[in-house]
């Protein structure tokens, strides 16, 4: 199904939005979703995950954790929130992949100045391979892709939609990260995430 419709700025940024209304989820946050559900990671690995890991760039781990160990403890409570009620939505609500918008986990940054840009065609990818598993996973009557114009942009942005139970299994997809990272093979995938969990103390049931 492909539609093309206006949406308000505010619309998109509700997260947590009221049964009825879909839940936000910005492409590229897909991939830590990924590592809960097809690489044996635990919500409180993923965040520790995201915490230790090396900063894409100078300043992004401050953006997010802030500076203080209070800090820090609330933007990992906040994330922890969002994958867990990602995990709870009912199999029918809908989850609204989106690009360059913010969503709930952008929300839980302590400063959040990097969300502010839009990284819209890197978010469209995470969407483009998203669509395509669905699609190789017989979904396509559940499948909604399209564009909606946001009111101050220049031009329409994608969004791709599907029930909860079908995000979830498409997220589950053991091959996400090397179809998102084309260098990054299923195997490397998941040694990488396995030497991190022995470099941190941690363990993963993979």
């Amino acid at each position: 199904m492909v539609f093309f419709g206006f949406m308000s700025e505010n619309l998109l940024l509700n997260a947590h939005s009221p049964e009825g209304e879909a839940f936000i989820v910005r492409g590229h946050h897909a991939r830590h979703i990924n590592f809960i559900l097809a690489m044996g990671m635990t919500i409180d690995e993923a965040v520790d995950f995201a915490y230790n890991d090396r900063e894409p760039y100078k300043g992004y781990h401050q953006d997010v954790f802030g500076t203080t160990a209070t800090d820090a403890a609330l933007a990992k409570e906040g994330q922890r929130q969002f994958y867990t009620d990602f995990l709870a939505l009912p199999k029918h609500s809908t989850i609204r992949f989106v690009a360059g918008q913010k969503d709930g986990l952008c929300d839980t940054c302590i400063l959040g100045k990097h969300c502010e840009t839009t990284s819209e065609s890197g978010d469209a990818h995470f969407l483009r391979v998203i669509g395509r598993i669905a699609r190789e996973s017989s979904m396509d009557d559940v499948l909604t892709e399209g564009e909606v114009n946001i009111e101050g942009w220049k031009k329409p942005s994608p969004i791709l939609e599907l029930p909860a139970w079908a995000a979830r299994t498409v997220l589950s997809d053991l091959d996400f990260h090397a179809q998102t990272f084309p260098r990054l093979t299923r195997p490397l995938a998941r040694a990488l995430v396995k030497k991190h969990m022995k470099k941190h103390g941690t363990s993963s049931n993979q």
